[in-house]
């Protein structure tokens, strides 16, 4: 096959749009388009490749597909397993062990080349907010491509054999059957479309179609020769491809009729390009070469770095821009080093066989074998320091809690399991209602406790996700789940007329983050006094818990990671900083003059008071599993057992009203 530059350059335009798409979706949404155009270029260069070999007189068809099997695993296994290897050894030094566990599992995926299904089956799709932090996530595509390796060169040799002149009729109408398919499965089944060869076959049909009407029937040898061809057919597909980088998004029908313009502006380039004139010549300029050439190490590489950076430097939030470009930098760098000591050696026609195979065979040795102590040992935990260990075991405790809580949640559609399901402890009569959004969800272990001691259970009411009625600003209106909350509560409140406490608690630094500024209406405070008193009705104690301080990390990956490098000291909140932040909420809630509504203020319970810092622990109590939600720990500080015996009513018995004045 004759050299073609401007293919390259191609290639460098189309794993530019990748990486940018994970680095920042949203600078260019749609440059996950960037693996179609590979999927063409492979398409059209495989059929090159297979065609002439197929015409070298006297070679049978086994020796065919076993030449062309045996480039393959010389262009893509080297450089492959090399990456699989090194993000297992970063991961080691980064991942908690349930995500080191997950990367090993795709490991072994890829190395078989069957993570497009592995990822397939995942819970998560592609497009899926998390899915950027899987280190191996892009690996799909190359599981697609080589599936597509094993079936068609044999499919394609054997009609050439017998009957050469079925070719272009029955690679036209396999590759739009393809589309067909995808485009029934994308309205069906979006993931199984996604990621499944047979829904992602028709676009390296477009590419196989392209050399056999191009270069097959000499329209390219015409076309040469005429300049308007060469400049204006690939800038259409230059254009094509540009506007889907830009405009089509993950909503687009992908992969058929949302992936149509970026497949069919790759192959008017492939097809029409010339490296002397317009578009053409623009790639076959020396910068896209070489990043054309380098690209297949630069997509191997990329997202791994990618993910595992943001993986390490979770809690920096302020830091992210710079730490996505410094891991695109080191995958230029790295790219290079693999391209020039990995891939070309390998690749050489002077390697015997025997050369490449061995070392190949080593190196998936120690992937699938490394990839299987991770998964036997579910992730070494024993590779992390101590308390890195202590805050993955209460990440999973918490994670473990919180979906078996998430089952009694309020949703649109009314309670998930009937509420009695969140009572604690069970089989004794309700005396404590525990209302609001996820922040009450973490205190019913707490509150049961506290029933307990009274004789009576804790229930818990809640919607996630919401805002304390009548105060949501405009962007938090209209949640049906939340509106339907304060009526569900009545309702069961009327049916337990025993219950003596309603524990409201809510994510009140909503109110005051993302620059909003919270000044209520006189009709917003009547509506959220309303609300309180009616929870209290005639003879029923509401306690409302004060904002609580929050941590400086976002989520339990962030809080991982402080914990993992030592950076969670540097984590804590200053106390004079939280209380300025929720002082105009606090002054609000000063402002309600209804008698048997109280308040607690765990500030004291959960600072370091002397020092004036808010942490994510205290001694050995891990208090945070993500930026504000309380774990269990974290709940026994906030609301100790003899708290809420302050509260008049809480056993039964009625006693002046004292506002609770916590102590360090």
């Amino acid at each position: 096959m004759t050299y073609r530059p401007e293919i390259d350059g191609l290639r460098a335009v189309a794993v530019l749009a990748v990486i940018v798409f994970h680095a920042a979706p949203g600078v260019l949404p749609g440059g996950f388009l960037g693996v179609d155009v590979f999927f063409v270029i492979s398409g059209y260069l495989i059929t090159g490749i297979l065609l002439a070999a197929n015409d070298v007189p006297g070679r049978t068809l086994w020796s065919v597909m076993a030449q062309f099997w045996m480039r393959r695993i010389r262009r893509i296994l080297p450089a492959l397993l090399l990456c699989l290897a090194g993000t297992l050894a970063l991961g080691a030094a980064v991942l908690a062990p349930a995500d080191y566990d997950a990367l090993a599992r795709s490991a072994l995926a890829a190395a078989f080349s069957v993570s497009n299904i592995w990822f397939w089956r995942q819970p998560r799709g592609y497009f899926h907010d998390d899915i950027g932090d899987a280190p191996l996530v892009h690996t799909w595509s190359l599981g697609v491509e080589e599936q597509f390796y094993i079936l068609y060169p044999a499919g394609l040799l054997l009609i050439l054999r017998y009957r050469p002149t079925l070719v272009l009729p029955l690679l036209a109408a396999g590759t739009v059957a393809s589309f067909s398919l995808a485009q029934f499965a994308t309205e069906r089944s979006s993931d199984a479309a996604f990621y499944l060869l047979p829904t992602r076959a028709w676009q390296l049909g477009v590419g196989a179609l392209v050399w056999l009407l191009v270069e097959g029937r000499g329209w390219r040898a015409a076309s040469d020769g005429n300049r308007a061809i060469g400049a204006v057919l690939p800038l259409i597909g230059m254009a094509a491809i540009a506007v889907s980088f830009a405009a089509i998004d993950k909503g687009d029908a992908i992969p058929a009729a949302g992936a149509l313009p970026a497949t069919l502006g790759a192959a008017l380039f492939v097809g029409a390009a010339s490296a002397q004139t317009g578009p053409g010549r623009w790639l076959a300029m020396r910068l896209p070469v070489a990043i054309g050439l380098i690209s297949f190490s630069l997509y191997l590489w990329h997202q791994p770095l990618l993910a595992l950076s943001r993986a390490a430097f979770a809690d920096l939030p302020y830091a992210r821009t710079w730490i996505a470009l410094a891991a695109i930098a080191c995958s230029f760098a790295i790219a290079w080093a693999s391209w020039r000591f990995v891939e070309r050696p390998f690749r050489s026609a002077a390697r015997p066989a025997r050369q490449v195979l061995v070392p190949v065979a080593a190196a998936l040795a120690v992937v699938v074998a490394g990839s299987g102590i991770v998964m036997a040992a579910n992730g070494l935990p024993e590779r992390l320091d101590p308390a890195a260990r202590q805050m993955v075991a209460v990440a999973q405790q918490e994670e473990t809690v919180r979906l078996r809580k998430a089952r009694c949640a309020l949703r649109e559609k009314g309670w998930r399991t009937p509420v009695g399901h969140c009572a604690l402890p069970r089989g004794l009569p309700p005396r404590i209602a525990v209302v609001g959004d996820s922040h009450a969800a973490t205190l019913l272990e707490q509150a049961g406790e506290i029933a307990g001691k009274a004789g009576g259970s804790a229930t818990l009411l809640f919607a996630p996700g919401c805002m304390p009625p009548g105060l949501a600003p405009d962007d938090r209106r209209g949640i049906r789940r939340c509106e339907m909350l304060p009526g569900e509560v009545s309702n069961w409140l009327e049916r337990h007329p025993d219950v003596r406490v309603i524990l409201v608690a809510y994510h009140w630094n909503q109110l005051v983050t993302q620059g909003r500024r919270f000044d209520p209406t006189p009709r917003q405070r009547a509506r959220f006094e309303n609300y309180l008193a009616n929870l209290a009705g005639d003879d029923r104690r509401v306690v409302l818990l004060d904002p609580l301080p929050m941590a400086h990390v976002e989520g339990s990956d962030a809080a991982f990671a402080a914990y993992r490098f030592g950076r969670w000291p540097a984590n804590a909140v200053g106390l004079q900083d939280h209380r300025e932040r929720v002082a105009p909420i606090l002054e609000f809630l000063d402002g309600i003059a209804i008698d048997t509504v109280f308040r607690i203020d765990a500030t004291a319970r959960l600072c370091d008071m002397a020092q004036g810092t808010c942490r994510l622990s205290i001694g050995e109590d891990v208090l945070y599993r993500d930026e504000h939600h309380l774990t269990r720990a974290g709940a026994r500080r906030a609301l100790p057992v003899g708290v809420l015996n302050r509260v008049p009513g809480v056993n039964g018995t009625l006693r002046r009203p004292v506002a609770d004045q916590p102590s360090p």
